[in-house]
């Protein structure tokens, strides 16, 4: 498929895929789940968007697609600075737990779309749901406009990962393409290690 001159490849169309009662399900089930778990909790991936934070005490870190809160948790026990901590997610069943595990931080439920609303943060990590979303170029403008530094991105790269709710499926082009307007953005691949098969996910750190 192309849209606006990007290549990429368009995996499925579900009206059932990626709706909130999708993922409140998906997330009723994880506790039983303990493929998704090891999955959900990626350490690989986590300490990567760890390394790219400044290193700086006050800063405020959104995560957006936050799900049961596994990165957060787990960022407030390896970043050794002052950190406030916010996370957002699709689903209300996800945030109940994240609030029931982490009574710090910040959650709530909002369309990862549609939550911009004027606050900024200085680093938005958005991990592993770039691949979820149709208009993701409108997801991108919108981090950005929220971002005071940097947003930290992660997406299997194309192929890696089959999964019946990732509707894209990127190259490296394809994020070249997508990040054009950032100020600066860096682009890597990083293997994790985790129940799936080929499991190589791209890194995006986008400068404002």
């Amino acid at each position: 498929m192309v849209e606006n001159g990007i290549q990429m490849k368009l995996n499925k169309i579900n009206e059932d895929i990626n709706t909130i009662e999708f993922w409140d399900t998906f997330y009723k089930g994880c506790d039983s789940n303990k493929v998704w778990m090891a999955v959900e909790f990626d350490k690989e991936r986590c300490d990567e968007i760890i390394d790219c934070f400044p290193k700086q005490d006050g800063l405020n870190v959104l995560e957006i697609g936050c799900g049961r809160g596994h990165f957060i948790r787990y960022a407030k026990t390896k970043f050794p600075f002052k950190t406030n901590y916010f996370g957002v997610d699709i689903s209300q069943e996800a945030i109940n737990k994240c609030i029931e595990l982490d009574k710090e931080s910040k959650y709530w439920a909002s369309d990862w779309i549609n939550l911009y609303g004027g606050t900024h943060y200085d680093i938005v990590v958005c991990s592993e749901v770039m691949e979820h979303v149709n208009n993701i170029e409108t997801l991108i403008s919108n981090i950005k406009a929220m971002t005071n530094i940097k947003a930290i991105f992660t997406t299997p790269q194309e192929n890696q990962v089959d999964a019946p709710s990732h509707i894209w499926s990127f190259k490296a082009d394809d994020i070249i393409s997508l990040f054009g307007e950032w100020h600066r953005t860096k682009i890597w691949l990083i293997k994790t290690t985790n129940p799936y098969k080929q499991n190589y996910h791209f890194m995006i750190e986008a400068i404002k």
